[in-house]
């Protein structure tokens, strides 16, 4: 314990005088004698690695890579100390050029067949060996694909009484799909984007984003679809109208003729800005269809098409004569 306690003493005792000012001075001079004998040292032959950039040279357009190469290869190189100091700096660093006639085509390069290129960039070195065998790497053409794309509007609610005049409206409905040949086959020609709303009682208008898993990859043109839905308020309609008779037999007595109720029930539904065609329903009772066993006639009805969900009470009118 006690050989233990000095020697901590003693470290604590050397770092206190280097911090003092003769310490200082010591320390520099120590550091001086380090930096002369480095350099000194870099007149002497080393065998060092280097790491050498490389540059890919190729003229095919429409084409990115999927796994890019590397970037560097690693030399193990022999040669004069300050050559190697300055290559590792980056100071006169000299690229290394590969030629990729066709990148598409070609997985990887062997080092062994780049080997004269290679001892050409480190020339001012002996090349001992170079530390990969291979360049691997893998490029792929770009092209477009179309998309189709379609909207669910199962989740898209109108607030009571409004309806979508004509049909939803998707602009555009067809896009372009861009990127690697490879991801795109394997991205469905078809998209499906979901509208949702609740409460809707006016036009209404969005645009939806195409969802993109593949951002880094695929881009889509245009990125986002407009959805247009035109809303109008029906109305319910309720009103008493007049029946007209027709066919009425020559034995009838038209003094006599009387129906019951005098007057029909109408209801119907019709868009807000067609509610003019309401006046022109007509109920219709045809002697042709007079049921002689319980005396009554049943109802029909002449109405534009633009009237919905009509409904004519009573079912049956009583007819006396």
């Amino acid at each position: 314990m006690f050989e233990s306690n000095s020697f901590f003493k003693s470290v604590k005792n050397a770092f206190q005088f280097l911090v003092k000012k003769e310490g200082r001075a010591l320390l520099l001079c120590f550091s001086i004698a380090i930096i002369f004998w480095f350099f000194h040292s870099l007149n002497d032959t080393h065998t060092a690695n280097l790491k050498i950039p490389v540059q890919y040279n190729y003229t095919q357009a429409n084409v990115v890579p999927l796994r890019p190469p590397p970037e560097k290869i690693t030399l193990n190189v022999t040669g004069i100390g300050w050559g190697i100091f300055t290559r590792s700096l980056g100071i006169k660093q000299n690229k290394l050029e590969v030629d990729l006639p066709k990148p598409t085509e070609v997985k990887a390069i062997s080092v062994k067949s780049i080997l004269p290129d290679i001892s050409e960039v480190v020339k001012e070195f002996t090349l001992n060996f170079v530390i990969e065998d291979s360049l691997k790497f893998e490029y792929d053409s770009i092209v477009e694909k179309p998309i189709e794309i379609y909207l669910d509007s199962s989740n898209f609610k109108l607030k009571q009484s409004y309806i979508v005049e004509g049909s939803i409206q998707l602009f555009p409905d067809k896009i372009k799909s861009r990127g690697p040949s490879k991801i795109l086959s394997e991205i469905t020609d078809k998209i499906t984007l979901k509208l949702e709303a609740s409460g809707v009682d006016r036009d209404f208008e969005k645009t939806i984003e195409i969802p993109n898993s593949n951002k880094d990859w695929v881009e889509f043109f245009p990125s986002s679809v407009k959805v247009l839905v035109n809303v109008i308020k029906m109305l319910t309609i309720r009103k008493n109208v007049e029946p007209v008779i027709k066919n009425i037999p020559k034995k009838v007595n038209l003094n006599k003729l009387k129906i019951f109720p005098e007057l029909a029930y109408v209801k119907f539904e019709l868009l807000e800005t067609q509610k003019d065609l309401g006046d022109s329903i007509k109920v219709i009772l045809d002697f042709d269809e007079f049921n002689e066993n319980d005396s009554t006639i049943c109802p029909k009805y002449i109405a534009p098409s633009e009237l919905q969900e009509v409904v004519i009470l009573p079912g049956h009118f009583k007819v006396s004569y």
